[in-house]
């Protein structure tokens, strides 16, 4: 098995910050049953809109197994800065594949061992626990059906108590052109193909080596699994950083969801980096504060606060 790349010490320290501070917020929501008299205090970075891992008690059912799982790091960008990246995985079984943030894989893999009065094994743990956050222009899970050729494509929605979004739709068609140009990811040799796609022009290469066609977020559609994925501009990346080819149960989590469409799922997006306060803050009811400095006080937002919006999906 390949080894993984890590995200650095900083980014892991602001993240188990969050992590913190999301953990105290569900546990606020389930003793109050109630938003009205909340007070949000959120992380430094007040230009960038994360949502944590969550575990609650829900159902779970086991769908398929793998056959084989790849590991990727995603690189997202706005303004020329690189702001984040997300671990995920693919997990490919018979059935079905679930490309699934690492922060939630390990989250409700903790809560599944611990509703069974196991612990997970020691590593396992602190990578549940520093698993930290996602990018919210990224799903945390994209489902593909393999027999109807479904996508079932879901988000977790910022400052609700575990709730999420999902929408379905067909896989894409993608028209792909090869190129000639080879490269070498995880150690295996790559062919080079390209697509439009959601607005953005993609490069992708895939590998022979591995006969399934399958890739990171919504990519399919080539003779082998595609390794790496980034648009032309440069402000998202998808990297394989891991390959395992164990055998392991993947599990369907039924949270309390929310059920839409692509479009409407875009324009909500949009909204909330825009004008994060009037989208979250309930008529101001939830406050949202800046935390200060060691000794200052916390500063509240209002509605001048925004984050830089740099869609995944531009259309």
């Amino acid at each position: 098995m390949h080894s993984l790349n890590t995200i650095n010490a900083n980014d892991r320290t602001m993240k188990k910050l969050f992590v913190v501070f999301f953990s105290l917020l569900l546990a606020a929501v389930s003793r109050a049953q109630d938003l009205q008299n909340m007070t949000f205090f959120i992380w430094p970075r007040t230009d960038q809109l994360f949502v944590g891992s969550c575990c609650l008690d829900v159902p779970v059912e086991t769908v398929d197994s793998t056959r084989l799982t790849v590991f990727y790091v995603m690189h997202g960008r706005t303004a020329n800065e690189v702001y984040g990246q997300t671990l995920y995985r693919l997990q490919c079984g018979a059935h079905v594949t679930r490309f699934s943030s690492r922060a939630q894989y390990y989250a409700n893999l903790l809560y599944t061992e611990r509703r069974h009065g196991k612990e997970l094994a020691g590593d396992e743990t602190t990578k549940a626990e520093e698993a930290g956050s996602q990018l919210l222009v990224a799903p945390s899970e994209v489902w593909r059906d393999l027999t109807s050729e479904q996508l079932e494509v879901c988000y977790q929605i910022p400052f609700q108590d575990g709730r999420v979004y999902r929408y379905d739709e067909s896989v894409p068609s993608f028209s792909w052109r090869m190129t000639e140009l080879r490269d070498s990811v995880s150690g295996y040799d790559c062919f080079c193909a390209e697509t439009h796609y959601a607005g953005r022009d993609w490069k992708v290469w895939f590998t022979p080596d591995l006969p399934l066609s399958a890739g990171p977020w919504k990519f399919s559609g080539l003779p082998g699994v595609i390794l790496r994925a980034e648009d032309r501009e440069g402000d998202y990346r998808f990297e394989c950083c891991g390959i395992s080819r164990g055998s392991e149960p993947i599990r369907r989590y039924l949270w309390p969801e929310y059920r839409g469409t692509r479009t409407k799922w875009l324009l909500f997006e949009r909204q909330a980096h825009e004008s994060p306060l009037h989208t979250f803050g309930q008529g101001g009811r939830v406050r949202f504060f800046r935390s200060g400095s060691e000794s200052g006080p916390p500063e509240e937002l209002d509605d001048s606060w925004t984050i830089p919006y740099n869609p995944l999906e531009r259309e």
